[in-house]
């Protein structure tokens, strides 16, 4: 999954007119509970390493000549983090109430560890000499934050 994040994005051009409805099938239960429990284990990751999150972002854009610092683009992200957990966790068993207890309790402790880890490799980029991606502002319609009167 890592080295899938690494690839340069295409843009994509399909559009819903252009998806073909008959090749449609249905998704096993199962597997959307595995891509919920995933996305749950990156959020537990997520909420306790945001601002290290934050740094490795612009370390990383940098590191792999991105143009911004985006944390979508950030190979270690949490979210990447949490599929590979529960890829581990898939692997360990295929008991649906026995992964989600591993998921439970890994959750759990990745979320507590991933803080000093990110940190550590946010330390190892700087004394490499790596510089973190300066961060840019985003311009934002004023109207879509529901200041329009400040403009006047």
């Amino acid at each position: 999954r890592v080295a899938q994040e690494l690839k340069p994005r295409e843009e994509s051009k399909r559009t819903l007119a252009s998806t073909n409805w008959q090749s449609l099938t249905l998704v096993d239960e199962s597997e959307v509970e595995g891509q919920m429990i995933a996305t749950r284990l990156g959020q537990q990751i997520w909420h306790a390493c945001e601002s290290e999150l934050r740094d490795l972002a612009a370390y990383m854009a940098s590191l792999l000549q991105n143009e911004t610092a985006d944390q979508e683009r950030n190979p270690f992200r949490a979210e990447v983090v949490g599929a590979a957990l529960y890829k581990a966790i898939e692997a360990t068993s295929d008991q649906p109430d026995t992964r989600k207890l591993l998921a439970r309790e890994f959750g759990n402790a990745m979320a507590k560890a991933m803080p000093a880890c990110y940190a550590q490799i946010v330390e190892g980029l700087q004394s490499r000499g790596i510089q973190p991606m300066a961060l840019a502002v985003r311009q934002v319609d004023a109207r879509m934050l529901g200041v329009a009167d400040l403009e006047q």
